[in-house]
């Protein structure tokens, strides 16, 4: 997902406001892109529609609520990187330090699924969870752990340790 600055045409520049949804073919390219970074498309933008079956999810709807009205597809030569980024120092070190999580619960939790639910569970990432996996969860009915990040989790184990540091006899065991 994306927002809109502005729209170039011909020597016409018009600044709007807006979210977008990008599809960016897989190369190496994609790499350099991360939060707050710029990009000029070249691609004209597309309305959202639906897949056309009765019945069927109304995903155009459900963007809609979401405010996001448009998307787009982009080859590698399809746009290009701006310098410089629009994040502030402070949602840099956030972002920076979720990575840095990301990238440690992924170099020692073997498997793709279980290093999905771990960095869920932990820090609310869930951006890798398997749909397949979450359906699994909503139909036993505990769809709602995964919901629960690791700073509730932080909270919890610390409103129960203030709360049981205070009875006596647990000191002593």
């Amino acid at each position: 997902m994306a927002t809109i600055d502005a729209i170039i045409n011909g020597d016409s520049v018009y600044n709007i406001y807006g979210k977008l949804l990008l599809y960016f073919k897989k190369d190496t390219s994609i790499g350099s892109l991360s939060y707050g970074k710029k990009v000029i498309l070249r691609n004209p933008l597309q309305v959202i529609e639906n897949s056309g079956n009765p019945g069927a999810f109304n995903y155009a709807r459900y963007c809609a609520f979401k405010q996001i009205y448009h998307q787009c597809y982009f080859g590698k030569s399809d746009w290009i990187l701006l310098e410089g980024s629009e994040v502030s120092d402070f949602r840099n070190v956030i972002l920076q330090t979720r990575q840095y999580i990301v990238n440690v619960l992924n170099k020692y939790i073997n498997g793709n699924d279980e290093s999905a639910l771990a960095k869920a569970l932990l820090i609310g990432y869930k951006t890798d969870l398997d749909k397949d996996l979450v359906q699994a969860y909503s139909n036993a009915e505990v769809v709602h752990l995964i919901a629960i990040s690791g700073l509730h989790m932080a909270l919890i184990y610390g409103i129960l340790l203030l709360i049981t540091s205070k009875i006596t006899f647990l000191k002593k065991i």
